[in-house]
């Protein structure tokens, strides 16, 4: 329930960084080590195409379920309802 993260997220040029040592030559681990990563994580990206890597990178496995457009129109939903006293439950 509450959490908390072992790796901060991080930039998408971190881990192109990391790509682009493993293509030079470098080991995976010798890579992840230098931009502070896992070697689970270097390797899951070196399968992706360059363009599909998200902005910011977390190591976890999760991804969010709506984007923050989505979750505007949510929460606007929401508020309105609760200004028509509909209040929504669980």
């Amino acid at each position: 329930k509450y959490y908390k993260c072992k790796y901060p997220k991080t930039t998408r040029a971190s881990i192109l960084g990391a790509i682009r040592h493993v293509r030079e030559g470098y080991s995976q681990r010798e890579a992840a080590e230098l931009y502070g990563w896992t070697r689970s994580v270097v390797q899951k990206y070196l399968k992706w195409s360059e363009p599909l890597i998200p902005e910011y990178i977390t190591a976890g496995r999760f991804k969010p379920v709506f984007t923050s457009a989505q979750e505007d129109v949510i929460v606007a939903y929401a508020i309105e309802l609760s200004e028509r006293f509909y209040g929504m439950t669980r």
